[in-house]
């Protein structure tokens, strides 16, 4: 208590001080306005006695992994974009969705002289709605037992110029002859403007699919991830939005996400197969929905036990985002997982649900 009252009356002393320097140059004011802005933060801090909400979906099980991911927005009119150089190494299938305008055709191309497939797409979308003119028009591609490395330099060649954004996810650990379990179409809002863009149904026929799921929207808006799924920020821009989910078990699935205004949007779903050599070495990932908090998230305890009904749980790690890849399990061991999150005063919510996964029995 005595430390919120100093720091209250230093907030205090900082405000009279900032309203009676009417001389002060601009720099030391904003300078001021800072610093008491991290004040109130801390008081905010000190006396939030409030739990957050517990997370949500708790998800997990062997399955491919992002190695990187990497992105591209131009918002020039060209008939040739070239992403900076990444490092793909170690990736075994690369995902790649643009969107652009009109009816431009693209093209991908690398300096690993790759072969790029279509998945699905090109789908133009225009809005009936739209004063402008303009549409939406997104396609997927990927490439299977790709050659890789560091320096790798993706290019999309357009028939007409136009703006392009760009996401490539980059993953491990997929079933290099037949990589693609599902893809959905790519679908849109009808001209509704619903803040929720969801991707059609797709149906799984292999267990521990990676989920990979891609969001477009006609202007640039906030993207969050939807229930079961992690956003990928570094493969997103306000116009382009990449997130993924694990789908443990075969089955119908969509991916969600959320805007923060009405726009026209388009999303997809691409599943990608696990391959049984990786999965003999593979980490058991996890994967669950944000929790919230009136302050903030500081971050997620990650806890475990061993056996089917054990009830000693305990904690192997922390995250700072939705997921935690456990990189400890043994062989033919059953392992029960559960999440709690924490806020910056050290408030812990309720546990997410309890999931229950084997150990591959082949585990090195």
């Amino acid at each position: 208590m005595r430390n919120a009252v100093g720091i209250f009356l230093v907030m205090v002393f900082c405000f009279l001080l900032y309203s009676s320097s009417l001389s002060l140059n601009l720099g030391i004011r904003r300078g001021i306005t800072r610093s008491m802005e991290t004040i109130v933060q801390k008081i905010k801090v000190l006396a939030d006695k409030t739990s957050p909400t517990a997370p949500q979906n708790l998800s997990g099980g062997y399955a491919p992994t992002i190695q990187r991911v990497a992105s591209y927005y131009n918002s020039t009119s060209l008939t040739k974009h070239t992403m900076a150089a990444f490092d793909s190494a170690g990736s075994d299938v690369l995902v790649v969705c643009a969107g652009t305008h009109e009816d431009a055709l693209l093209t991908p191309s690398d300096n690993f002289n790759n072969t790029w497939i279509s998945l699905v797409g090109p789908t133009n979308f225009g809005p009936t709605k739209s004063s402008d003119g303009i549409n939406l028009r997104a396609q997927i591609w990927y490439a299977k037992n790709p050659n890789v490395g560091p320096n790798h330099v993706f290019t999309m060649s357009l028939s007409t110029k136009e703006p392009l954004v760009l996401s490539m996810i980059m993953i491990r650990g997929s079933d290099v002859s037949n990589p693609i379990d599902a893809v959905s179409t790519i679908g849109d809002d009808a001209d509704t403007l619903v803040l929720t863009p969801t991707s059609p149904r797709i149906t799984t026929t292999h267990s521990n699919d990676l989920l990979i799921a891609f969001g477009k929207s006609r202007f640039g808006e906030v993207w969050s991830a939807g229930a079961g799924f992690t956003r990928e920020p570094a493969a997103s821009s306000d116009f382009l939005t990449a997130e993924w989910g694990l789908a443990t078990t075969p089955g119908s699935y969509d991916a969600t996400f959320v805007i923060g205004g009405p726009t026209n949007w388009q999303a997809a779903v691409v599943a990608v197969t696990p391959t049984e050599s990786f999965l003999k070495t593979a980490q058991i990932t996890l994967a669950w929905q944000p929790a919230s908090d009136n302050v903030i998230v500081a971050g997620y305890k990650v806890e475990r036990c061993s056996g089917v009904d054990c009830e000693n749980f305990a904690q192997i790690g922390m995250s700072n985002d939705t997921s935690f890849v456990d990189s400890t399990p043994h062989a033919s061991i059953v392992y029960r997982y559960r999440v709690r999150a924490i806020d910056a005063a050290g408030n812990m919510s309720k546990y997410s649900n309890t999931i229950v996964v084997k150990a591959n029995s082949a585990i090195n």
